[in-house]
């Protein structure tokens, strides 16, 4: 794309915060003014996608404490004891 190609189109024409003539400067939006025209499903799945993070982070959360039980397991037995060990682990989530 040459010079006055990009100049027509806008695309490098402005630079660094510069606004072309009869243009509006951008208005901020409040938090609750960006969910003002959502209906009730909009609502329904912003809350079913914020349990779905929130139950994410948590699983993070106790995967990391499942696996460092289950190691430290490993290195407190000796070989006739790693399995007995390793499964008490696992009834503690119960």
């Amino acid at each position: 794309m040459d010079a006055t190609a990009e100049a027509r189109s806008g695309e490098g024409a402005r630079h660094g915060g510069e606004q072309e003539k009869g243009e509006q400067p951008e208005k901020k939006v409040s938090l609750l003014g960006m969910f003002r025209y959502a209906d009730s499903l909009d609502v329904l799945l912003m809350v079913v996608g914020s349990l779905g993070a929130v139950g994410n982070g948590v699983a993070g959360s106790l995967m990391l404490v499942v696996f460092g039980d289950a190691i430290n397991s490993f290195g407190e037995s000796t070989t006739s004891t790693v399995l007995p060990a390793v499964t008490k682990v696992r009834p503690s989530l119960r």
